[in-house]
């Protein structure tokens, strides 16, 4: 016997009349559709984790074999054969998958202001227009001097009962 016609009979001995047990089946019916669709959903939420999992796996083994290769970079400059023999290490890491900098990119011949102006989440840009690499009070400065400056600024606002 099915749970359906377990519960129209059942709902018959006690007393429930034929619309009764009409309204019953169609709720249950209801039911098992919105069940139906919500096993869908989570079989597609289940093959998104899946993916995420394993961009995740993806991720974290190109990040290590990332470090192991500077690492190896390090032991080849104080073990091996010096700083330039070090340094085809990190460039055979960039080259491979083409990230080695275009000089004519912005800060492509700055190393500071190109790791400044390309990292993940980078510092507002300082004043002068330089990327920063240095953040006060949401302000962003590429040098001490330029610091200073908007600190002054901050300092005299102030004073004055303005702001930046």
């Amino acid at each position: 016997m099915t749970f359906e016609e377990y519960a129209q009979e059942s709902l018959v001995k006690h007393g429930f009349t034929e619309v009764d047990t009409t309204l019953v089946r169609m709720g249950w019916n209801a039911a098992k559709a919105d069940m139906d669709e919500a096993l869908r959903e989570l079989e597609v939420m289940r093959k998104r984790v899946a993916g995420l999992e394993e961009s995740g796996k993806q991720l974290s083994a190109m990040f290590h074999d990332k470090v192991v290769g500077e690492q190896a970079a390090y032991i080849e400059w104080q073990h091996g054969k010096g700083a330039e023999a070090g340094m085809q290490w990190i460039a055979n890491g960039l080259w491979g998958p083409g990230l080695i900098p275009d000089e004519d990119e912005p800060w492509g011949t700055e190393a500071q202001a190109y790791y400044d102006a390309n990292k993940s989440d980078p510092f507002p840009q300082c004043f002068c227009g330089r990327p920063s690499n240095q953040l006060w009070m949401g302000k962003g400065a590429c040098c001490d001097e330029h610091m200073t400056v908007i600190r002054q600024q901050a300092k005299d606002a102030e004073k004055g009962g303005g702001s930046l």
